[in-house]
């Protein structure tokens, strides 16, 4: 992490890996793809919340990353039960509309588990978390 962060070219025929962090404020996504055993960023957002909104996480981010879901299979690792949630026979009419959206992508859900990848989401928690105001001491 030293290093500033460079993007790559994902390679098309493998399968990109989703990983987010959500925060009460923040929706960070990081998409990374394994070439030649080594996990390569692809692409990362950032989102500022005005409260918890969990479930709009992978709409947002199909929304977003469009490109790369209608060319990849996407692999979201994640410990939420997104894919549960989505196929309730209760859920609400919006929620209904957010899984016939992602059903038209290939999605799968893996629980995530200790991985190398997550460690750009909660870094980019930590940056997004921070007060957009400098404080005037850090110039002195």
């Amino acid at each position: 992490m030293a290093s500033p962060l460079v993007l790559s070219k994902p390679t098309l025929g493998i399968p990109i890996h989703l990983y987010f962090l959500i925060t009460d404020r923040v929706i960070n996504l990081i998409i990374l793809q394994e070439q030649e055993k080594v996990q390569k960023l692809v692409y990362f957002v950032s989102k500022v919340l005005q409260g918890p909104k969990v479930s709009l996480v992978m709409v947002f981010t199909t929304r977003q990353l469009r490109q790369y879901f209608q060319s990849f299979t996407v692999i979201a690792m994640t410990n939420l039960p997104i894919r549960k949630v989505m196929q309730k026979p209760d859920i609400t009419d919006w929620m209904v509309r957010w899984a016939v959206e992602l059903s038209e992508f290939d999605i799968y859900y893996e629980l995530r588990g200790p991985i190398k990848g997550q460690v750009y989401a909660n870094f980019m928690v930590e940056l997004s978390s921070k007060d957009s105001q400098p404080d005037p001491n850090d110039f002195q």
